[in-house]
């Protein structure tokens, strides 16, 4: 896998990619390209509303209140299924930057700045297997946010090229320059996390035919490293 991973990088040198991974059986992790921080665009709802559960079961809000309008659930629901940014911002606003930093901080997230916006791929990986593994929410919440992040929208990139029957849950962030998405993937044997963060080098529009590429060939390396091991 990490030989196929870093022949793939190399392959691509006008794109800057970041890989990390999560073995959730032995939380072993791997980390392959840029291990700098990332400008992370909507990746990084995910932490907005991991943190916005967390709230609820310390009784600092509900699901039923009112967010922009409309109840924190349903925000919650827009946030990741279809990446809605009015709910991010409605809900950024309740929760602050200053809180969502310390929070980041708190379960471990040594990258982030909440005013850039800006995370590892590695930070992500770590997030996503606290919440796999319920070290950061209740086992419904849990359940809860992980179900919006199995319907989640934009499946062309990690999704695509997971074998039909393999549970993903997954958000995805793009700007004009860059493509990011984030996953669990789970075969019911041998659960990982893969975190692929990719961005054009000359800061030019994204080159989709490219970044697909790069995701299918990384994703593919990856169902096949932790089929065998299961």
């Amino acid at each position: 896998m990490a030989t196929q991973i870093n022949d793939i990088i190399t392959a691509h040198p006008d794109m800057d990619i970041g890989v990390a991974i999560e073995d959730l059986n032995n939380d072993k992790p791997y980390k392959y390209g840029i291990s700098d921080p990332f400008i992370a665009a909507s990746i990084s709802k995910i932490l907005t509303a991991t943190l916005f559960l967390h709230e609820v079961e310390n009784g600092q809000q509900t699901l039923s209140e009112d967010v922009g309008g409309y109840t924190a659930q349903y925000e919650l629901q827009q946030l990741i299924e279809v990446s809605d940014d009015d709910a991010w911002a409605n809900l950024n606003d309740l929760l602050t930057h200053d809180g969502l930093l310390a929070y980041a901080q708190q379960i471990g997230l040594t990258s982030y700045d909440s005013d850039q916006n800006t995370l590892t791929a590695s930070d992500i990986s770590l997030l996503l297997g606290k919440l796999y593994k319920n070290e950061l929410l209740n086992t419904a919440d849990t359940k809860l946010l992980m179900t919006y992040m199995h319907d989640a929208n934009y499946d062309g990139y990690i999704v695509a090229s997971v074998p039909t029957g393999v549970k993903v849950y997954h958000k995805i962030g793009f700007l004009d320059d860059r493509v990011h998405d984030a996953a669990i993937i789970d075969n019911g044997k041998h659960p990982y996390v893969l975190v692929i963060f990719t961005k054009m080098d000359d800061d030019g529009d994204y080159d989709n035919t490219e970044g697909h590429q790069i995701f299918a060939a990384i994703t593919t390396a990856t169902v096949q490293a932790f089929l065998v091991a299961s």
